[in-house]
């Protein structure tokens, strides 16, 4: 069950991506002056600069993926230097299958459970040991946090657990009420909103417990970022800057048009990728009064990313602390 926690391979993998990165980026600044030369001479090929143009936003795209797969895999193999707990990303069935070992474990010991909302205080809950309190009360999460563990010997198994979303009723202190509010948030039905925005390259859709209910992929030209310096720096980032804006233009009215199609029935927004744009993308729906929450996923940009973050929506993010 436990078997996906990071492992000495993280190396290996941050290793190979950079190496891919590198590359990527020298194939990038190929095409990029290669484009330049076409752009003075367009009204001669304008299908080769074109053909150049596609090449260069396909080469970009898979940079900005790779680079976000690069950053999540060195923020875990930081947390490995750092922390002595293990984190892991468990699909929502995953969870719930871990949920009844635990649950089997209360058969045979003391197991005790908590639920700490966001902003909690943790009032009351009685911890495995100092370095996991410390953790726990570090930990910046907006659904809370569920803490379990063996009280007669908590290196036996101790879990701290983000839940996908927050326990809206009151949870009681008993360890099996406790696991079970925790199950109803990972198998309760619910629909949700979601962008996953990146500048040229957003998704937006919604969601269920069942998968992607449905999606819209929205792709616009956006100049690739460089730094020549001086009066055509700052008027490339200007330009950069409108295009990134009229990407958000056309993202927020297809979601605008996803939020219509869903009616009432969607119960929250899910922002993910680049945050302030995914607020800018939501900004007309937020105003509806719809719970936020805020998620890292690990989805690169894609028309076919729908399903990836769909399940990420509902995993729960569990870490090991003893």
């Amino acid at each position: 069950m436990l078997e996906r926690f990071l492992g000495k391979d993280c190396r290996q993998k941050i290793e190979a991506l950079e190496s891919e990165v590198d590359g990527l980026v020298g194939e990038n600044e190929r095409l990029r002056k290669r484009l330049q030369k076409r752009n003075e001479k367009a009204e001669e090929d304008p299908a080769e600069r074109q053909a150049l143009f596609r090449a260069l936003r396909k080469a970009e795209t898979r940079i900005q993926g790779l680079e976000h797969e690069l950053s999540l895999l060195k923020e875990a193999r930081a947390g490995e230097a750092g922390d002595p707990f293990e984190r892991i990303l468990l699909s929502g069935s995953e969870s719930l299958l871990l949920l009844d070992r635990i649950s089997r474990f209360g058969e045979c010991c003391t197991v005790r459970s908590f639920y700490i909302p966001q902003g909690g205080d943790g009032a009351g809950v009685v911890h495995p040991g100092e370095a996991a309190r410390r953790f726990l009360e570090s930990l910046k999460t907006d659904t809370g946090v569920f803490l379990t563990y063996d009280a007669g010997v908590p290196r036996l198994f101790a879990f701290a657990a983000v839940p996908p979303f927050p326990c809206t009723e009151e949870v009681p202190s008993s360890s099996p009420e406790c696991i079970e509010r925790f199950r109803e948030v990972l198998a309760g039905q619910r629909n949700v909103l979601f962008v996953s925005a990146h500048a040229g390259s957003t998704f937006v859709g919604m969601a269920s417990e069942e998968g992607l209910l449905a999606g819209r992929y929205v792709e616009t030209e956006v100049k690739e970022k460089h730094s020549k310096g001086g009066w055509s720096q700052k008027r490339f980032e200007r330009l950069r800057e409108e295009d990134v804006q009229q990407h958000a233009d056309r993202a927020r009215a297809a979601f605008n048009e996803l939020a219509r199609e869903a009616g009432a029935i969607a119960e929250e927004i899910v922002l993910c990728g680049n945050l302030a744009l995914a607020e800018n993308i939501a900004q007309d729906q937020v105003r509806s009064g719809r719970r936020i929450s805020y998620r890292r996923i690990d989805a690169k940009p894609g028309r076919d990313v729908g399903e990836r973050i769909a399940k990420e929506i509902w995993s729960a993010v569990w870490y090991r602390i003893a």
